[in-house]
């Protein structure tokens, strides 16, 4: 979405909150912490998604083999941007990474 192009009015929209949960940050891998939403129990009906994670890693930090190897994985970067109004609007800026099966070697 360009600078010039207009919001979808289904993003201006006011929806109301449901239902929160808290996602703690935890500790996996080597040195990376993720704050994991979608994937608890809680959290456990948003097919076909089947974790969303949030995760910061510092080098030389990173994860070894694990049982999502193999997943389809997409990695986004969000953008926060305030309006004339200053409302805050988060959007993706770019598809950072797209990682299919055929993608990770194996060992």
């Amino acid at each position: 979405m360009s600078e010039t192009q207009e919001i979808p009015i289904f993003l201006q929209k006011p929806r109301r909150v449901v239902r929160k949960f808290l996602a703690r940050p935890q500790h996996e891998g080597n040195g990376a912490i993720v704050r994991r939403s979608i994937g608890r129990y809680e959290l456990k009906y948003f097919d076909p998604f089947l974790v969303l994670d949030e995760f910061s890693v510092a080098t030389p930090a990173g994860f070894p083999d694990h049982p999502h190897r193999g997943f389809e994985t997409v990695t986004y970067v969000l953008e926060v941007i305030r309006n004339l109004l200053m409302a805050t609007i988060r959007r993706v800026t770019e598809l950072y990474q797209w990682r299919s099966r055929r993608d990770q070697p194996i060992d």
